[in-house]
């Protein structure tokens, strides 16, 4: 008489572990041989892969997650069958992503304005969420204000600056922060002066003629092939 697969070993209905290590899920069987072993992965059958390592020796089960990744979450089902039936197992398993700290890929750029111009400083930053973002200048923190507003938006730190004054120069920071690490980046920026445009006078608009040399007297006497001129000053 033929006896059906039956699961002497299994293994935990809940597994979680974190990205980049390997994962065993391991089942020990019993009953008539031959017996085929099938593995899924939320329904869908798993083949032999790089990454996935399928073994049945000894009557033990293996499926052997080399490297797990998060995308690897998900139901797996081990199902065994004979000719007199069939046994199975599911494992919910949870891939945690690897914490990584926050890395500054695009940092701050110093800066040069002039009175009255409005400030935008950015930078780009990247790491496990959630991100704490705060900004510094001079080495004191920033609060948002009428003139000062701060967002964190796809992974871009923006601080913007209404109607810069000379005060406004300094050392920005911009600090990201989770729980993995902490980062930071800085750019010096420059408030100008505002340039006054200088006055232009001009000469006064009047009628009366006037000489730019004293005038001088010219005495005039006719002669026989012409006229004499004589000039005489006085």
């Amino acid at each position: 008489r033929k006896i059906p697969p039956s699961f002497t070993k299994k293994p935990l209905e809940k597994i979680q572990d974190t990205e980049g290590k390997a994962v065993k899920l391991e089942g020990r069987l019993s009953g008539s041989q031959p017996i085929s072993v099938t593995w899924f992965k939320n329904d869908q059958e798993i083949l032999q892969t790089e990454n996935y390592e399928l073994s049945f020796k000894n009557n033990v089960v293996v499926l052997n997650i080399k490297k797990a990744h998060p995308t690897d979450s998900a139901v797996y089902t081990c199902k065994a069958s004979n000719e007199a039936g069939t046994a199975m197992f599911t494992v919910s398993l949870l891939i945690t992503e690897l914490l990584k700290p926050p890395v500054c890929d695009i940092p701050l750029k110093p800066m040069t304005l002039t009175e009255g111009e409005s400030l935008q400083l950015s930078c780009h930053v990247h790491g496990s969420k959630p991100i704490n973002i705060q900004w510094f200048k001079d080495r004191k923190e920033m609060m948002p204000s009428e003139r000062l507003n701060f967002t964190f938006k796809d992974g871009t730190a923006t601080l913007e600056c209404k109607t810069c004054t000379k005060t406004d120069s300094g050392d920005y920071l911009c600090k990201a922060t989770n729980e993995a690490g902490t980062v930071s980046c800085k750019a010096k920026i420059t408030v100008q002066e505002k340039a006054v445009p200088k006055k232009v006078v001009s000469a006064p608009k009047t009628d009366k003629i006037f000489f730019i040399e004293k005038p001088q007297s010219v005495k005039v006497t006719e002669s026989k092939c012409g006229i004499d001129i004589s000039s005489h000053v006085f």
